[in-house]
């Protein structure tokens, strides 16, 4: 079975939405339904988000999204993530996401595990620029419980400085 909907609006000013979705079996007990939107507007800003989320017929579940936006004035971003859940309880997520703009950028990727046993890692690192091209990064890390964190700050030549 498949069904799928589209809807769209625009505005008087020239703004445009739309959004889809859909759904699909595969009569085998696999099933997927995605959705996803897009937003344009009259200055030229725009941005855009879609998720998931499929099974099999073995109780495996993936689900994920992303979104991204460009506004008129240059500044853009995204952020996206996927996670699967195992039917023998395991489950895993990664992410990143970025964000620039004319004073500087963020970004960040992560990730974590669980074991079907219970054991659980997971890391997540952002680095921060700013304008003049000085950045810090911090890593955060923890293995079954156990969190370490670390900061390293570099000048815009790359060459490490101290933090504040």
């Amino acid at each position: 079975m498949t069904a799928t909907r589209t809807t769209t609006a625009q505005g008087p000013n020239g703004g445009k939405v739309t959004h889809k979705a859909g759904v699909a079996t595969n009569g085998k007990g696999g099933a997927v339904a995605a959705s996803g939107t897009a937003v344009k507007g009259p200055n030229g800003g725009q941005a855009a988000r879609g998720s998931y989320v499929a099974k099999n017929g073995k109780g495996d579940v993936q689900t994920g999204s992303a979104a991204a936006f460009k506004g008129p004035n240059g500044a853009q971003g995204y952020r996206k993530g996927q996670t699967n859940v195992n039917a023998n309880g395991s489950v895993s997520h990664t992410g990143s996401s970025a964000i620039s703009g004319k004073n500087g950028s963020v970004t960040n990727t992560n990730s974590v595990t669980k074991s079907a046993n219970g054991q659980v890692n997971g890391q997540s690192t952002t680095t921060a620029t700013g304008k003049n091209g000085n950045s810090a990064t911090t890593t955060t890390t923890d293995t079954n419980g156990q969190v370490t964190k670390t900061k390293t700050c570099k000048d815009a030549s790359g060459n490490p400085v101290p933090c504040s």
